[in-house]
């Protein structure tokens, strides 16, 4: 498989930060309290099946993606929700990504749109009805539902984007769970449709959402 940059990539540590002081110093006003980095991609070669059904059998897939990497400290234990959305279109990738962890005390915000033009920041993400959300330490519930996010540029443009997640073609489950399961940190990837009404534009891409859950043996409940 071949990975090609459609785009620059944009360090978070460039983007937009909190009015305010973070417990964990500078780093904390960025929406990652750890140095991360995200990009654009096309992809581009073969994949083979090695078991199953279809052992044997080789596809040809040419398309986008996105990658990203994170290093230095971090404590995924801080975190009490999350939306991490990544969406290919045909003349841009659009990033949001709204964290809410423990060393601030509210949402943070950041992400980027990619064009030929170049990076523009984001400087919040608000997601409309983020239904799993709804009741606090309860795992989440069939993602069967569509969720809205505007997303604000830094020059004021506001970008509504809809993750289709009632016809996503696939899930990953990236859960953690502390050692005696009283602390877990429920956290799916959807692989979805998206679309950009506004626009009239479809794409496709991953919405990742996560939640805190606190109590005696949550972690046997994710």
């Amino acid at each position: 498989m071949r990975f090609t940059g459609r785009f620059p990539p944009w360090d978070f540590r460039e983007g937009v930060r909190t009015p305010g002081d973070s417990a964990v110093g500078e780093m904390g006003r960025t929406v990652f309290h750890f140095p991360h980095y995200e990009q654009g991609l096309q992809m581009q070669g073969t994949i083979t099946a090695r078991s199953g059904p279809h052992a044997g059998r080789t596809w040809q897939v040419n398309g986008f993606g996105n990658r990203d990497h994170s290093w230095g400290w971090r404590d995924d234990h801080l975190f009490i929700q999350h939306h991490w959305l990544n969406a290919n279109f045909d003349d841009r990738f659009l990033q949001g990504t709204s964290m809410f962890e423990t060393t601030y005390p509210e949402p943070k915000h950041g992400g980027f749109e990619s064009r030929g033009s170049g990076n523009v920041g984001v400087v919040r993400v608000q997601p409309r009805h983020a239904y799993w959300l709804e009741q606090d330490n309860v795992p989440m519930p069939d993602l069967d539902r569509d969720c809205t996010y505007d997303l604000t540029l830094e020059d004021g443009t506001v970008r509504t984007v809809v993750a289709h997640l009632s016809d996503a073609v696939g899930s990953l489950a990236l859960n953690f769970r502390s050692r005696d399961r009283t602390r877990a940190y429920q956290d799916i990837q959807a692989f979805c449709r998206f679309t950009l009404p506004d626009e009239g534009l479809e794409g496709s891409g991953v919405l990742e959402i996560g939640k805190r859950l606190r109590g005696p043996g949550v972690g046997d409940l994710i």
